[in-house]
């Protein structure tokens, strides 16, 4: 079970969405066992599921096409450390109208360094504000849909500040990826991003686009970004495959 957030936060989802993720939760309480990805998520599975018998974090990993031996492959026309970077499925949940007017605030993009959009468009959608709209008409802000791995590896490398201003998240793999990768990363200030990123990146409230904007422009504007080790509740799909399977079997 990654998450329950359409128990707790029903509006993101779209009613088709609701009736599928309907039938999870009674077969929840039919397991034995409930394999989920973070500590924050059991919490939130077991306040909302009383009759959950038992629920036990086994993590996620990076995937091995995103690993740092794997190929990198440039986006033409686009220049490196020129960009900020935001990857993630287009829903309201990622809260892109935020993340955009907080970036267009903060005066760091315009045409030559834009802000870089990356995902498919999925679920309940989100409608941006008339900055954000004509952002994207001058071309500080730019849509590249669904990218290679290749090519998603080598804008995480590549980028000047990675931005992940989801509302919350069952884990939230992007930020990861982008840390592990080296890149310089503001989360949202939220449970699940302190326990998977914890020292690894810096935060601010999604729902505070003063706040988004400052931080990206004192990250932005710092010259040097020390290395922030992410912690270790991280781990590779190997190292999670064996943690699912001995979970599953004790």
């Amino acid at each position: 079970m990654h998450d329950v957030l359409f128990q707790t936060n029903p509006r993101w989802f779209t009613p088709a969405e609701r009736l599928y993720l309907s039938l999870l939760p009674p077969l929840m309480t039919r397991a034995s066992r409930v394999l989920t990805s973070s500590q924050n998520e059991v919490r939130r599975i077991r306040s909302h599921n009383r009759r959950v018998r038992d629920v036990q974090a086994v993590g996620l990993g990076i995937a091995a096409s995103l690993g740092q031996d794997a190929l990198a492959e440039p986006v033409p026309g686009l220049q490196a450390q020129s960009f900020l970077l935001t990857v993630g499925r287009l829903n309201v949940r990622k809260n892109l109208r935020n993340t955009i007017e907080a970036a267009v605030q903060s005066g760091t993009i315009n045409v030559t360094k834009p802000l870089i959009v990356v995902g498919a468009a999925s679920g309940r959608g989100e409608q941006l504000s008339a900055r954000a709209e004509a952002a994207v008409a001058e071309g500080s802000v730019r849509f590249l849909g669904s990218v290679s791995d290749a090519t998603l590896r080598w804008l995480y490398e590549h980028c000047r500040l990675f931005l992940f201003l989801s509302l919350d998240e069952g884990w939230g793999l992007p930020p990861l990826e982008a840390a592990n990768l080296g890149a310089t990363v503001l989360a949202s200030d939220r449970p699940v991003f302190h326990e998977t990123l914890g020292t690894g990146a810096a935060y601010a409230d999604p729902q505070d686009v003063a706040a988004i904007a400052d931080q990206i422009t004192a990250l932005v504007s710092a010259r040097q970004h020390p290395p922030m080790p992410l912690p270790s509740t991280f781990i590779g799909w190997h190292r999670l495959v064996e943690t699912a399977r001995r979970t599953a079997t004790d």
